[in-house]
């Protein structure tokens, strides 16, 4: 005897509301994230192949020169030679393999 029907799988599916819907639908291949996260990969693997990779330093770490050719935050830069793309290409840019890793 039960007080209490149980759903099938479609209305359990129709039920989602809130924050439940929005972990369903979190990791779709068009989400802003998943073209983030992959625009991230791509941009280290061009850094790395282009500017080279710097051995005395962590794992997987570019060269200074390489990161600041492709639009690392230097003030200097930004305020004597107005490359404010210096503001936004840090977002994209990573120092290592741990730092792409974590974030």
């Amino acid at each position: 005897f039960f007080f209490f029907k149980q759903k099938t799988a479609y209305e359990m599916l129709r039920s989602l509301v809130g924050s439940e819907m929005c972990i369903r639908d979190r990791f779709k291949v068009k989400s802003f994230i998943f073209t983030m996260v992959l625009v991230d990969i791509v941009m280290f693997a061009v850094v790395l192949v282009v500017g080279g990779i710097d051995y005395s330093g962590a794992f997987l770490q570019p060269t200074t020169k390489a990161l600041l050719d492709f639009g690392a935050k230097y003030p200097c830069y930004i305020r004597y030679d107005y490359q404010l793309q210096r503001l936004i290409l840090p977002c994209i840019l990573h120092a290592n393999f741990g730092h792409i890793l974590y974030n």
